[in-house]
């Protein structure tokens, strides 16, 4: 078993180059996502470190080793959870790739209620937390999500009715999405 000593001075020394491993493998998860990859790495780590063979490879190597399953591990279970929240936005600004944002969320929305049952509640109180999110955005960003997302109008058609460049609008919804996600803790 290794002491905490040793340990504290591997962790120190190793704690960059596994955010930064881990960062770049993950690289549409938030920070917490990584810290908790990184924290389940550092435990695998500590638990193992006596099948540690130095003649096989360099500590860090074997610790990169351990982040990789770590993260394969991490994306299959965050692939298996339903997602109810996938606000990103097209730049394509397509209209056939537009759903309507309503219609997106009580999709998914039905999907998640026969997985999980009685925890439906839970998620009709996030749809609710959401559309409060947006209601709260400037009128001038919220039309833009509504139209977009819950009408299906491309960002190029938003920007004739509003008279501004395609771009801007994107960045407007960007902007917009970036406010609700904060809102609701996203």
């Amino acid at each position: 078993m290794i002491s905490e000593i040793e340990f504290e001075k591997i962790y120190l020394d190793n704690y960059g180059l596994v955010w930064n491993f881990c960062r770049k493998r993950t690289f549409n998860f938030n920070d917490f996502d990584i810290d908790d990859i990184v924290q389940n790495t550092f435990v695998k780590v500590f638990q193992k470190y006596d099948l540690y063979d130095s003649s096989k490879s360099s500590i860090r190597t074997w610790i990169c080793a351990i982040a990789k399953n770590e993260v394969v591990d991490y994306v299959k279970i965050r692939n298996k959870q339903p997602k109810l929240f996938d606000m990103s936005i097209d730049e394509s600004g397509d209209d056939a790739t537009a759903w309507g944002f309503k219609n997106k969320i009580e999709e998914r929305l039905q999907k998640i209620k026969g997985y999980l049952g009685e925890e439906q509640n839970v998620f009709e109180r996030r749809f609710e937390t959401v559309r409060s999110a947006v209601n709260k955005l400037p009128s001038a960003q919220r039309l833009i999500i509504d139209r977009h997302y819950q009408d299906g109008v491309s960002y190029a058609n938003i920007a004739k009715e509003v008279g501004e460049r395609a771009s801007m609008v994107r960045k407007r919804a960007q902007r917009g999405i970036d406010k609700i996600k904060k809102l609701v803790g996203v």
